[in-house]
């Protein structure tokens, strides 16, 4: 869901971000200082703003992102890379 947020953020989508913020991110009540810390990301007027300040690489990071998930999840969840 931070990925999403992000990279609304990224495209300049201000309120479908805002929206996942409240509605998907906060309701976790998970890592609340994070959550604190990607609203800050709202005041950001670029793209490249947003990747300057959340130290993130954009949409790139998506294939980071499948590597973590595929350490956690069971093989029987997720199919493996470049499958389909």
């Amino acid at each position: 869901m931070e990925q999403k947020y992000l990279e609304l953020l990224e495209e300049g989508k201000v309120i479908d971000a805002l929206s996942v913020l409240r509605y998907e991110l906060t309701p976790l009540s998970h890592k609340t200082s994070r959550v604190h810390q990607l609203s800050a990301f709202i005041m950001c007027s670029t793209g490249e703003e947003v990747r300057e300040q959340a130290s993130w690489n954009g949409k790139e990071s998506r294939v980071t992102l499948m590597e973590q998930l595929q350490a956690f999840l069971p093989p029987s969840v997720m199919l493996p890379p470049r499958r389909l």
